[in-house]
């Protein structure tokens, strides 16, 4: 029991350890690291989940109250961490060229938006046709889609699932078709 204990230990620590690592980067970005910030995000997601599986692991191994409490105080730390963390990463995440970053909230917007939804749906499709464990994807797909969001949408979608453990592809989904429905009500007006 002893050797499973420490073993998950390493494992938690390894993940603080990693998401401390993408604190440095943060404290010393620089423009010229912006290149790094899509597989940064990565990385923050995948340690991130390390983190909280590691901790579960300990909360099974030990049920003292003493260790179910820093536990839950690590993950309350942790999260804040990785929402600070997060934020950031997404904030100085490049810009693509032909994204929706350069456009308003306008007419232009909502084609765009609707193109976003459209052929993420489609790609989301063929990947089940062809079998694929799309729903144990989840992070990756949603931050796919997100990456792609102008930042007026990305703001209001940080607004919105500021309360969700994990972005969800679907849940990403459904809300840019709500916010291309609002879009299109408000540009009536």
């Amino acid at each position: 029991m002893e050797k499973k204990i420490k073993a998950v230990q390493l494992k938690k620590r390894i993940a603080v350890e990693n998401i401390k690592s993408l604190e440095r980067f943060q404290a010393e970005y620089s423009t010229d690291d912006a290149k790094q910030i899509p597989e940064a995000l990565e990385d923050l997601e995948k340690h991130k989940e390390g983190f909280f599986a590691a901790v579960s692991k300990l909360e099974e191994l030990d049920e003292s109250d003493q260790v179910i409490e820093a536990c839950i105080m690590e993950r309350i730390d942790i999260e804040e961490r990785c929402r600070k963390l997060k934020s950031f990463l997404r904030e100085h995440q490049p810009k693509e060229e032909g994204s929706l970053n350069e456009t308003t909230v306008q007419s232009v917007c909502v084609d765009k938006l609707t193109h976003l939804v459209d052929e993420f749906t489609r790609f989301i499709n063929r990947l089940v046709k062809l079998k694929e464990p799309v729903d144990s994807c989840d992070t990756p797909l949603s931050n796919m889609l997100l990456m792609k969001l102008d930042r007026e949408t990305l703001l209001a979608w940080e607004k919105h699932s500021v309360h969700f453990t994990k972005d969800k592809y679907k849940d990403a989904i459904a809300f840019v078709q709500d916010r291309i429905q609002i879009l299109k009500s408000t540009n009536n007006f």
